[in-house]
């Protein structure tokens, strides 16, 4: 047994000789090739208006990552992770031999944390030595990552880390070992509230680019202090008839945009239906025009509408589509538009008809008035005290000597005239006929005849005279 163990340890000793041998070769094997700074690596990338940041954590958000170097030793073997800043919860990136040694043609990728985050470079296969870009956590609390800002592009930083290269854990300071860029996106989201699928043509345009209904809500991933430009359409069309969609608002800012942070846009739509009015008279209230879906609305129109020619319209009513009534009879309705809709007044056409006598005024003829279209009136002269009825004329066209009942067909205005001739005074009776040569001649007449009665007074006066002064003859026989 000690014998045996004697032969072990000969054996062992040196086994672990030439392990160490090899460990301290590969800690100070030194690349074959004079190395390029970070600065050197930055500018040949076209980085060259930079500025070194302290930052060694960044926020919340998608992020854009390129790798564009690899000059470490040991290139195969690093990994890139990124973590939740203070923990141990990596989750890797650029892993082995996924990039290259000195200049790679770039890889970019994307990923997305809801926390904090920083970034850790490791060697997985041997030595478990972890570096941060936050320094307190390294090994020796000392730095090992370098942190740019690219001033052409505010939302980029360019990060180099520098790997252990010394059996202690140390580096040796080039922080060119991994050479990447990391750009902050967030997302911008752009939606639309009161619309439906009828919806169609252009909603919103964005940075040029249009979308329709079906492609809301957009989201793109910007990076950080992009600007963006938008335009929301202020009426969409529908595809159904008579309906369209009108813009009240946009939450969120306004056009051009900075983007810092993740943000939604919201365009705000209402619906309006088409009202239809159609009336051949009158003036109907409201016209035909636009309406905001659910408004309430009083439609009414004023009758009769009166011509000056004896002729007017009279409302009878309506007749309604969509939210309208299907009918009724008076001359306003109310209700609630919510679909496209139509209302048409209906009219009759009355004409008037004028009954009069001649001489005028001797009685008077049930008729006269305002009479539907097509209507038959039925006319009749009644007997007047000392006048005989002729006969009627209907604008001024005789309707038969005598005939005292006569229909008047109401397809115009008209005007029916009675005509009556007056009765010859009876036993003395004289009719006062007033005129100025009347007058004058009654004049002339009243006198003839006072002078005629004055003679003929004078006559008889003197007769009577002259028979007194002549003697009686005497009797006969006595």
């Amino acid at each position: 047994m000690e014998r045996k163990g004697k032969q072990l340890k000969a054996h062992f000793i040196p086994i672990v000789a030439l392990v160490c041998t090899l460990i301290l070769t590969s800690c100070i094997i030194a690349p074959a090739y004079a190395e390029l700074t970070l600065i050197e690596i930055l500018n040949n990338l076209g980085f060259t208006n930079i500025i070194e940041t302290n930052f060694e954590t960044f926020p919340p958000g998608e992020y854009n990552i390129t790798l564009y170097a690899e000059f470490a030793q040991y290139h195969g073997e690093n990994e890139l992770s990124y973590y939740e800043a203070n923990t141990s919860n990596f989750t890797p990136i650029f892993t082995g031999p996924e990039g290259g040694s000195g200049y790679v043609s770039p890889i970019t990728k994307e990923f997305i944390a809801n926390y904090e985050l920083g970034f850790s470079l490791s060697r997985i296969n041997t030595y478990p030595f972890r570096y941060f870009t936050e320094t307190s956590r390294n090994p020796d609390k000392t730095q090992y990552a370098k942190v740019y800002r690219n001033l052409d592009d505010p939302s980029m930083f360019l990060i180099g880390f520098d790997e252990r290269t010394y059996c202690d854990g140390t580096g040796d300071n080039d922080y060119n070992d991994m050479v990447f860029s990391i750009q902050l996106q967030y997302q911008v989201t752009f939606d639309q509230t009161g619309l439906d699928p009828t919806a169609s043509g252009t909603i919103v345009t964005i940075n040029g680019e249009t979308k329709t209904f079906n492609e809301l809500p957009y989201t793109l991933l910007v990076l950080n202090s992009t600007t963006i430009t938008y335009s929301y359409n202020s009426e969409i069309p529908s595809s159904e008839t008579d309906k369209n969609f009108v813009l009240t608002s946009v939450t969120g800012p306004t056009s051009p945009i900075t983007i810092t942070s993740a943000i939604i846009i919201t365009g705000n739509y209402k619906t309006q239906y088409y009202l239809t009015v159609s009336s051949p008279y009158g003036t109907p209230a409201p016209p035909s025009g636009w309406f905001d879906a659910d408004t309430s609305i009083t439609a009414s129109v004023t009758s009769p509408e009166t011509s000056p020619t004896g002729t007017r319209y009279v409302c009878t009513g309506w007749t309604g589509t969509g939210s309208v009534p299907a009918s009724g009879i008076a001359t306003a309705v109310t209700f609630t538009i919510n679909q496209p809709s139509s209302i048409t007044w209906n009219w009759k056409t009355q004409y008037y008809l004028t009954v009069k006598t001649s001489p005028s005024g001797i009685t008077t003829i049930p008729g006269e008035g305002w009479h539907d279209e097509s209507t038959s009136v039925s006319l009749t002269a009644p007997s007047v005290t000392h006048y005989t009825f002729q006969n009627w004329d209907v604008d001024g066209v005789s309707q038969g000597s005598g005939i005292a009942s006569i229909i008047v067909n109401m397809n115009a205005p008209h005007a029916a005239t009675a005509n009556y001739q007056s009765i010859p005074p009876v036993g003395g009776t004289t009719v006062s006929i007033k005129s100025p040569a009347l007058d004058a001649w009654k004049s002339l007449n009243a006198m003839l005849i006072t002078a005629i009665f004055v003679t003929a007074s004078w006559i008889r006066s003197r007769q009577k005279k002259n028979s007194e002064k002549t003697p009686s003859p005497p009797l006969s026989g006595k």
